[in-house]
């Protein structure tokens, strides 16, 4: 498989490691939910209807921010150990203009970045 426009990403609700499998530089580049433990307490202090609608702002507004950067791919690779990656997969069918992304969506566990790296291009080569 051409590994020009293939996306992983590991991802859980507080942030998401973002694999492109062409950058050489082995930088780590990660998107972190603005829904942090801290302003779950602080909204929960007010009320708990109100923190689980902040919470699904915040959710929505980091899936959104994940899709900006799956929109400029082919191929994506979504895992980890949480049920963000199959929301973020269902966001995903519900726009039009990202059904033409094949997009796989896998279960893994915490992982060391070199270890995310390692999954993604083994994923794309064996596909």
């Amino acid at each position: 498989m051409d590994l020009k426009k293939s996306l992983g990403i590991w991802l859980d609700y507080a942030k998401a490691n973002i694999i492109d499998v062409q950058d050489t530089t082995n930088t780590p580049h990660t998107i972190h939910s603005k829904f942090t433990s801290q302003v779950k307490k602080e909204v929960l202090q007010k009320s708990e209807r109100g923190m689980h609608d902040k919470e699904e702002k915040m959710h929505k507004a980091y899936f959104n921010e994940l899709m900006d950067v799956v929109k400029n791919y082919e191929s994506v690779l979504l895992f980890g150990p949480t049920k963000a990656k199959q929301e973020l997969h269902n966001l995903m069918t519900e726009i039009p203009a990202m059904h033409t992304i094949k997009v796989a969506v896998l279960p893994a566990e915490e992982m060391t970045y070199n270890q995310k790296l390692a999954f993604v291009r083994k994923h794309f080569l064996l596909f």
